[in-house]
């Protein structure tokens, strides 16, 4: 008789210690230091002028070289702001920076907000929550790194410079099996907050979609019309300008099998988008 009220207080007891750390961890997330940091100078070359935001993808896209120092408008300075492997807070506090610092078109990166390339590619549920641990891991070494003041390393610093046309160390051996599955937007909120921002400090807003190599992530054609589609419902949804390659593109563009353009594909992504956002 007196096992059930030991085993009912046990229950409570673990009952109350997981929800305790549920909290715990909810607080410590929302007061992460998971935020980026702008360069002193974002502002005032952001301001008045046009801003790419994206991954490493988008660093590669528009090397340095004044061949693209006026890509979306001869007659303002296109920006590159990357970080790899970009999240979707990221992206997100990235285009609020730019809004706030007044700029006059940004041209964002679907990628982070769309979906995600991974290695789980016949089980879209488990790859969702593979990647919410994998961010809730990187979010929870950040807390306790900041809690014990240990630096954050350079994690959330945003680069404006360019990368330099061929580099090597970014060719990379081996075939890649494409990886893609679609997702929702995880913060849709967060998302329509800023583009109200956007729309308030008169900053445009185009997304785009890299273009995927042939021989790397679009090797399997129904999964990039897959991913495709879905990018085109995510744009349609905000009523935003998205350019879209309708295939892949050969893999002489690239360097390697994960999307990073070379100095070729760069010269035609600068002609396709500039023709694309100057038609609009």
């Amino acid at each position: 008789m007196s096992a059930s009220p030991r085993i009912g207080w046990m229950v409570l007891v673990w009952a109350l210690s997981i929800t305790l750390s549920a909290v715990f961890f909810w607080i410590s997330l929302e007061n992460s230091p998971d935020r980026i940091t702008v360069p002193s100078n974002f502002d005032t070359l952001v301001s008045g002028n046009d801003l790419l935001i994206g991954s490493s993808l988008s660093w590669a896209a528009l090397p340095a070289g004044n061949r693209f120092d006026n890509v979306l408008d001869p007659n303002r300075l296109t920006v590159v702001a990357s970080l790899d492997s970009i999240s979707e807070s990221h992206s997100i506090q990235l285009l609020q920076a730019a809004a706030d610092a007044g700029a006059h078109t940004v041209l964002l990166e679907v990628n982070a907000l769309a979906h995600e390339y991974d290695g789980m590619r016949y089980n879209p549920l488990a790859a969702t929550f593979a990647s919410i641990l994998s961010e809730f891991g990187k979010k929870m070494t950040l807390v306790a790194r900041n809690a014990i003041g240990l630096p954050a390393a350079d994690y959330g610093q945003v680069r404006l410079e360019r990368l330099a046309a061929n580099r090597q160390e970014f060719l990379l051996a081996g075939p890649v099996v494409p990886r893609l599955f679609p997702r929702k937007i995880w913060d849709s909120s967060g998302f329509e907050r800023v583009l109200a921002a956007c729309v308030r400090q008169q900053t445009r807003v185009l997304l785009f979609w890299p273009p995927v190599p042939e021989g790397g992530f679009g090797r399997d054609p129904v999964r990039y019309d897959q991913i495709r589609r879905h990018i085109i419902g995510l744009a349609n949804l905000y009523t935003l300008p998205l350019w879209i390659s309708p295939v892949p593109w050969p893999d002489e563009f690239f360097l390697d099998n994960f999307g990073h353009l070379n100095e070729k594909g760069s010269e035609r992504f600068a002609r396709e988008i500039a023709y694309w956002a100057r038609s609009l």
